[in-house]
């Protein structure tokens, strides 16, 4: 397996067309383990529009977005992680995709571990990702990124059928600095 060089970053109004090639050239992998996007979303103004939204709800705080770039520019992956509110907890619901040719090469558990990070950084209590059964890799990633089974989710309607999902879980340890100092413990700046 040869090792290809990345850099993880925010999404900005610069990724847009590697935005759209990343759409077009993952879509069948997407629909495999994901509900199909509308026909609109994959025209040219859907694809525009759909980027734009992102990036919108991104100014805001409502999600997330980090890429992982190649040397050249082109995406090997995405993760988005959405913020949430739930009994006065934030939480964090996390997506993420690799391009085709670029699985097995530690960008999906990078982007995921991405998102750690942040929840940590954001005072999330937990994290949740949605995947179907049989989604045996991405059930790997998470499982390495510390995520547990956490039940059966609702099935969803994929192009190949009714497919049952899983949710996985991520308690997120936020450290109380008021524990830590009592404790005999020293922390580096």
């Amino acid at each position: 397996m040869s090792c290809t060089p990345f850099t993880i970053a925010p999404m900005h109004d610069g990724d847009r067309q590697a935005f759209v090639d990343f759409e077009l050239r993952n879509r069948p992998a997407f629909e495999r383990y994901n509900r199909a996007r509308a026909p609109h979303h994959y025209t040219p103004a859907g694809l525009d529009e759909a980027f734009g939204r992102l990036l919108s709800r991104q100014s805001i705080g409502q999600v997330r977005i980090w890429v992982a770039r190649h040397q050249f520019g082109h995406w090997l992956g995405r993760v988005a992680l959405f913020a949430h509110q739930q009994r006065g907890q934030a939480w964090g619901l996390l997506a993420y995709q690799t391009d085709l040719d670029h699985c097995r090469l530690g960008v999906a558990t990078q982007l995921v571990r991405q998102c750690v990070i942040e929840a940590v950084a954001q005072g999330y209590s937990w994290l949740d990702a949605q995947v179907t059964h049989d989604n045996e890799a991405s059930i790997a990633v998470l499982t390495r990124c510390g995520f547990l089974p956490d039940g059966p989710d609702e099935a969803v309607d994929l192009k190949r059928g009714l497919v049952e999902t899983l949710r996985l879980r991520r308690v997120v340890h936020v450290p109380n600095p008021a524990l830590l100092q009592g404790a005999n413990v020293s922390l580096s700046s």
